[in-house]
């Protein structure tokens, strides 16, 4: 459901984008080219990949490289919000060193 209404997604698209990131994170070219999204040319495999993240199903990864040294950091981080008392599960945000950003 969206503030214009409900929005359905085409399963035609958007399953084989949701099978390809389930073995593992990957870029746009990397999904281009997995065996599950085959059927789907580029535009389309675009569109449902912006569609998806747009509905908030999926979230752009930052690099593999330089996630050892996010973990150590998010880890302090999370551990501070989680140790402090909260008024609800709306109070907490979490750090995340894959997506570089907060999440509840």
């Amino acid at each position: 459901m969206t503030p214009a209404g409900e929005l359905s997604l085409d399963a035609h698209a958007y399953a084989p984008v949701l099978d390809a990131l389930a073995r593992t994170p990957m870029t746009f070219d990397e999904m281009a080219r997995a065996p599950e999204t085959q059927r789907l040319d580029r535009p389309h495999l675009r569109q449902a990949v912006f569609g998806m993240a747009a509905l908030g199903n999926i979230a752009p990864a930052l690099p593999a490289d330089g996630d050892e040294a996010r973990r150590g950091g998010t880890a302090r981080f999370n551990h501070s919000v989680l140790s402090r008392p909260t008024a609800g599960p709306a109070d907490t945000v979490l750090a995340s060193p894959v997506l570089g950003s907060g999440s509840r």
